[in-house]
């Protein structure tokens, strides 16, 4: 394997990239991509056929994931932590609406987490409300049912039901989610709803503050 580490004004060998994403990336690219801002060092790990491993570390974030092609050319990326210690402001709707884009830019077709549930953390919840995918975990699964049916199997089964997103935010737990990026998916439509209401936020925000710099 041959490792490469770096800060985003240096270059990066784009052979790291070739065999795994759809196209070569830049180093700024592969920076914003990972979640990375100027000044945090980046690590990517090229395993040959296995794909890569990137590391992310900053002042404010430390990521760490996996990124590989599978034989039907799909390219899969599986969060394998991450650890945000920056503070949650009105612009982490707009952050996560920039951050899928720019996965789906680098040509991931599957991106796999664990959603977790915990003392400040709910992923459980933000991402289930975001288009991303999976099973309901066995132990919530019979309550679940109890409340909507026996055909809910899923967490996105819940998310249409009337009433589904409520009991998920109070009754979900940690679950393993997977949002697939490819047009016309479940996750892409539901992501692209909750993109245009975080796009039509941003501008009725500007169209205000312009309203107020004029008088």
């Amino acid at each position: 394997s041959c490792p490469y580490s770096f800060r985003p004004q240096h270059q990066i060998d784009p052979s790291v990239c070739d065999l795994t994403f759809a196209r070569s990336l830049s180093d700024e690219e592969l920076t914003a991509f990972a979640g990375g801002h100027i000044g945090d060092t980046l690590e990517v790990r090229w395993n040959g056929p296995d794909g890569a491993q990137v590391t992310v570390k900053g002042p404010t974030i430390s990521r760490w994931f996996g990124v590989h092609r599978e034989a039907d050319g799909t390219v899969v990326l599986t969060d394998m932590g991450t650890v945000n210690r920056g503070e949650k402001t009105s612009e982490s709707g707009r952050q996560l609406v920039d951050g899928i884009e720019r996965i789906r830019s680098a040509g991931v077709d599957i991106i796999n987490c664990q959603a977790a549930r915990g003392p400040g953390v709910n992923g459980y919840d933000t991402w289930a409300k975001l288009g991303f995918t999976g099973k309901i975990p066995d132990e919530v699964l019979s309550d679940a049912q109890a409340q909507f049916g026996p055909h809910v199997t899923r967490v996105e089964h819940i998310m249409q039901q009337p009433g589904g997103r409520t009991w998920w935010r109070t009754f979900g737990t940690t679950w393993k989610a997977s949002f697939d990026t490819r047009p016309g998916s479940y996750s892409m439509t539901v992501f692209s709803r909750y993109a245009a209401r975080i796009n039509r936020s941003s501008e009725a925000s500007a169209s205000g503050q312009a309203s107020g710099d004029t008088q």
